[in-house]
């Protein structure tokens, strides 16, 4: 429940700044151990409070995460938690992103690529008309096939006790206590009895 609440609010907060003016606000105070502010290199190749892995390439005036070439991966990461970590196993290189595939905990994920750059821009070229070739409205998907990936772990067994048969149980449970201490303070009783008695 707690980290659902922390994930609702760095998304609540991520919704207001996006939908907030895209002017840079200078009133404002930058957390430095957030914030990618040029010049990005710091001592040598590293970023101050931050990681980076893969192809990426970090100069005073730009980070690149990866070059123009296929099959490459890249990624930074904020080595610098705000209160705790957000993911479970940071810095490992794989196929998303960068980062490994089915990762525990919440990823705040950036596009940068641009789509206006000539060649590769498929989906805003929408000079040419459209032909339908098939319509797919009345095909309902279906993942019979599939499963998702998960662990597979089999529920327990529900109690074999009925309500009733556990509401008998706590009678006799209770009624055996109680005979217990009143057993036991009658042989407590007859001890202090015992005590009393002097032989002349």
């Amino acid at each position: 429940m707690d980290i659902l609440f922390h994930c609702a609010i760095v998304v609540f907060s991520l919704i207001i700044s996006s939908t907030s003016a895209g002017e840079w606000r200078t009133h404002e105070y930058v957390v430095r151990e957030h914030s990618l502010v040029k010049p990005y290199q710091g001592m040598g190749t590293t970023i101050p409070y931050w990681d980076f892995l893969g192809s990426t390439m970090v100069t005073n005036n730009y980070i690149r995460l990866t070059g123009d070439i296929q099959s490459q991966r890249g990624a930074v990461w904020n080595t610098s938690c705000c209160l705790r970590r957000y993911v479970k196993d940071p810095m490992q290189e794989g196929d998303v992103f960068g980062s490994k595939d089915y990762f525990s905990g919440l990823a705040v994920i950036m596009d940068t690529y641009s789509n206006h750059n000539g060649p590769h821009n498929y989906c805003n070229n929408t000079s040419e008309l459209q032909d339908i070739l098939e319509e797919r409205a009345n095909i309902m998907p279906s993942a019979s096939f599939f499963e998702a990936p998960r662990d597979h772990v089999e529920d327990p067994k529900p109690s074999s006790l009925s309500t009733g048969k556990q509401v008998v149980l706590l009678i006799v449970g209770v009624v055996l206590i109680c005979a217990c201490v009143f057993i036991g303070g009658l042989i407590y009783s007859k001890q202090q009895e015992q005590q009393r008695k002097r032989f002349y």
